[in-house]
């Protein structure tokens, strides 16, 4: 066997123990189990597409144009879902900026110099 990436692999696996640390606040987030599968239903069957491709002559196997089919219409609804599905990571929203209290002072503020 080569272990020649044995080291550079637990280097690397002690530097993320290290780096990455799990907070109490982290909230789980859930996982998208169609999105997931429409995705490797897309990949799958589009590798499997052109790995098979040049041995049953492309296009002019019905096996080609079915695994085509399959994964045209898995990675449209991937897409479709990718939009319409609720993001599982909430977005990101700016702090909001301080207002001043009105009530602090009642003469309009002066320029700055």
């Amino acid at each position: 066997m080569f272990y020649i990436n044995l080291p550079v692999g637990i280097l690397c696996a002690v530097g993320l123990m290290i780096l990455i640390k799990n907070k109490a606040s982290d909230t789980p987030r859930p996982f998208d189990l169609l999105g997931f599968a429409l995705l490797a239903i897309a990949i799958g069957t589009f590798q499997l597409m052109l790995d098979r491709g040049e041995q049953i002559d492309w296009f002019g196997s019905s096996e080609i144009i079915i695994e085509a089919a399959v994964a045209g219409i898995a990675a449209a609804m991937f897409v479709i879902h990718m939009l319409i599905e609720r993001p599982s990571v909430p977005a990101a929203r700016p702090v909001p900026r301080p207002q001043p209290d009105a009530r602090a002072s009642s003469s309009p503020p002066s320029p700055a110099c």
